[in-house]
């Protein structure tokens, strides 16, 4: 929002009282500053002033910090055995081995201590899974990780997890350890287990659809992750999410995500679901629409979704500009909608980004340009999602150049649009 500015200021008699609707709203990513210095990363004036913060629930990746490299020499039976059955160094552990249990269980107590109160049990990224034979006997064999068809891991990591919960749970009951449900063990476990009181599953769909809302009947994808998180919220007292408030797959053309978040994050609260934690591209030209929704709703999940939209595009663009520039992100949402796709990948954007919806957007952002052209602030604003669009208008060209076979063309205009966004880059783009 443009505030006017006063010299004076003057406030009557207040009584506000608020509850936000998860203990943890954490947004992060990859950019420092745009708009004025509101970066994903960082506890930046804009995370706080629309609702970003509470408990700090951990997440990161690693277990360097609970197996250190230097046991290998004298234990290798402490790390995972490959499928040539040898044991190797690194951050992998046989999760099966009751001295690794007690050994994480001893380094999260030292970590507790030092004042990381909720540390995170997440393995590493990959799947380097222990193949030994008492690991593998953990696993059902008739339980597959859709996103994958693979073993699914999650009966193993699950009997992990509460075994180091229970044994931490006697020195600092109070702590809550973190664990993503993610990669081949998104899926709960099939051992009916419950799960310590002090553990937390944090669901994180990273290989499901990102184009369409929670549970929609025509994607297979999002109805397995509706199971995810119904089974999870069965075995654990604690359970949270971690997003990706974009198209993880593509990051260069305009994405909406606004209907899927009118549903997926009071979803998250209806369910029960404790924090949410979005890694965010802060790229308010192709993007900003629903970063700042998922903010909002973070929040105050019952919150009204249409109205804060209305909100944001009256406040963003000005009233003469912003009805066009409502118009122009609404379509694309929809677009991205009713695909028939549901990978959330390139592939699809052709279908979207037609020659006759790219004109129709362009001449939304030419209506808009020309409402806001009196006023500075909206002018510049209305200019870079304009610049955001050209990306969608060079993917055109770029496919469209592929497919004639002028792999000449193509590069030229790729080389282009790497150019210019390089300069968005390094200019903060957004600063406006």
């Amino acid at each position: 929002e443009v505030y006017p500015r006063q010299t004076t200021l003057s406030v009557g008699n207040l009584s506000i009282t608020e509850q936000p609707g998860f203990l943890q709203r954490s947004m992060w990513g990859f950019t420092a500053t745009p708009i004025g210095g509101a970066g994903t990363s960082g506890d930046s004036l804009w995370k706080i002033w629309n609702g970003m913060g509470g408990i700090p629930f951990s997440n990161g990746q690693g277990w360097g910090a609970y197996l250190p490299q230097n046991l290998f020499a004298e234990h290798p039976e402490y790390f995972a055995m490959d499928s040539s059955g040898q044991r190797r160094p690194g951050e992998w552990a046989c999760t099966s081995n009751p001295a690794v249990r007690e050994l994480f269980a001893s380094n999260i107590v030292k970590m507790i201590k030092k004042g990381n109160i909720n540390p995170s049990l997440t393995p590493p990224d990959g799947n380097r899974y222990c193949l030994c034979s008492k690991c593998r006997a953990q696993d059902d064999p008739q339980a597959t990780e859709p996103s994958s068809g693979t073993l699914r891991m999650s009966n193993r990591y699950a009997d992990f997890f509460d075994d180091i919960g229970r044994r931490v749970a006697k020195v600092y009951p109070d702590s809550i350890l973190s664990f993503m449900a993610y990669a081949d063990y998104t899926q709960p476990s099939t051992s009916n287990l419950n799960l310590s009181s002090n553990l937390c599953v944090v669901l994180t769909p990273m290989r499901f659809c990102r184009l369409h809302a929670i549970g929609n009947t025509n994607c297979l994808s999002r109805m397995q992750f509706d199971e995810a998180v119904k089974g999870w919220s069965k075995a654990a007292s604690h359970t949270a999410c971690y997003m990706f408030n974009g198209n993880l797959a593509e990051n260069t053309v305009p994405f909406s995500m606004i209907s899927v978040w009118k549903h997926d994050i009071p979803y998250f609260k209806e369910k029960g679901l404790e924090a949410v934690v979005f890694e965010t591209w802060a790229g308010w030209e192709i993007c900003g629409p629903h970063i700042y929704l998922s903010a909002r709703l973070a929040y105050s999940p019952k919150a009204d979704a249409d109205k804060i939209m209305d909100d944001y595009f009256m406040k963003f663009f000005g009233s003469k500009a912003g009805p066009f520039m409502k118009e122009y992100w609404m379509a694309l949402d929809q677009a991205f909608v009713s695909l028939k796709s549901h990978s959330g990948g390139f592939f699809s954007l052709s279908l979207v980004y037609t020659p006759e919806f790219l004109a129709k957007c362009r001449g939304l952002l030419d209506k808009a340009a020309s409402e806001a052209k009196q006023d500075k602030d909206y002018r510049a604003r209305v200019i870079m999602h304009a610049e955001g669009f050209k990306n969608a208008v060079q993917y055109r060209q770029i496919f469209d150049a592929t497919n004639r076979g002028d792999f000449i063309e193509a590069k030229r205009v790729y080389d282009d649009l790497l150019a210019r966004v390089g300069e968005h880059i390094k200019g903060g783009f957004g600063s406006q």
